[in-house]
């Protein structure tokens, strides 16, 4: 189905034409312009299952290639090559951008590519130092101050914000000062410096535990009821109606995402744990019988008889 629809037709008709096949695989709801469609039917939040889906087929081919290449290479090396590739599909989307008119189906997922790639750097080198027992210089620097980095995410926000508030804005600068926003918040959560910090102490406080528990569930209504919220009680545009709106929904938002985790996601992560460990206890029941095991005494014993090498112990 996703081949189908992001390949095969390229152009997804929001109305008419296949519209029990939009329903299908839910992008009928993507498009904010479908949203905003008299006809819409449906939860404005099937938008971000489109967007789930296709990296979570990506996330597995990526992985697959990558363990691939890491067979005949060093497996660090193997890392820095998908690095590579993700960045070239990154720039060549926004190359397609800027000279032609691509496919929608591009708009789903390669622009968020720079996100996962920043996110995939900072896992390589959080390997690498745990291999090395070290940072490098330059990552000891960053993580041993995480103030200047709370501060170049918080000139970036503003930044935005201002360009956005008296000007038209080209993505590809919106695109360059999200990421100088979300960069060196995550290198404060990954790298831990070599001395205490209040900003990295904040990240372990029971506010910051709290809202990162019920976190999918505020990504995934806040901006239902922000657009309720603003069609519904509050008209306009302007600072008050955004302060407005942000003081009435924004504790609504916390609420039915607390609750959401409570009766939907934690009863699935206790279901999914449930099946992980029925699964893994038959896995690990005994299956052969005595006298199907090799020849030559002990079951943990390699074919030729000999205690398992040190590349034959399970990582």
């Amino acid at each position: 189905l996703l081949g189908t629809v992001f390949v095969v037709r390229g152009v997804v008709t929001m109305h008419g034409g296949w519209p029990w096949f939009a329903n299908l695989v839910l992008i009928h709801g993507y498009w904010i312009s479908a949203q905003y469609h008299p006809g819409f039917v449906g939860m404005i939040q099937a938008w971000t299952l489109v967007v789930e889906i296709t990296f979570y087929v990506f996330l597995g081919a990526y992985a697959t290639t990558v363990r691939r290449i890491a067979r005949d290479s060093d497996p660090m090396r193997s890392q820095v090559y998908g690095l590579v590739a993700v960045a070239a599909l990154a720039v060549g989307d926004i190359v397609w951008v800027h000279l032609g008119s691509p496919p929608w189906w591009t708009t789903v997922l390669f622009p968020q590519l720079p996100f996962f790639l920043v996110g995939m750097l900072l896992a390589v080198l959080t390997i690498d130092a745990e291999i090395r027992g070290r940072y490098s210089p330059f990552t000891q620097r960053i993580a041993d101050h995480p103030a200047v980095c709370g501060v170049v995410a918080l000139t970036a926000f503003v930044s935005l914000a201002e360009l956005h508030l008296h000007a038209t804005v080209s993505w590809w600068w919106t695109l360059l000062l999200q990421l100088l926003i979300v960069s060196p918040l995550l290198c404060v959560g990954v790298f831990s410096p070599g001395r205490p910090s209040r900003l990295r102490a904040m990240l372990s406080s029971r506010t910051a535990i709290f809202l990162g528990t019920i976190s999918y569930g505020i990504y995934l209504w806040h901006y239902a009821l922000v657009r309720w919220t603003a069609n519904h009680w509050f008209f306009g545009w302007g600072d008050s109606v955004a302060l407005k709106v942000t003081a009435t929904a924004l504790p609504a938002t916390i609420a039915i995402a607390l609750l959401s985790h409570r009766v939907v996601e934690r009863p699935a992560i206790a279901f999914g744990r449930y099946l992980s460990s029925r699964r893994n206890r038959d896995d690990d029941s005994p299956q052969d019988a005595p006298h199907d095991r090799p020849m030559g005494g002990r079951a943990d014993r390699n074919d030729g008889g000999m205690p398992p090498a040190d590349n034959d112990v399970p990582g």
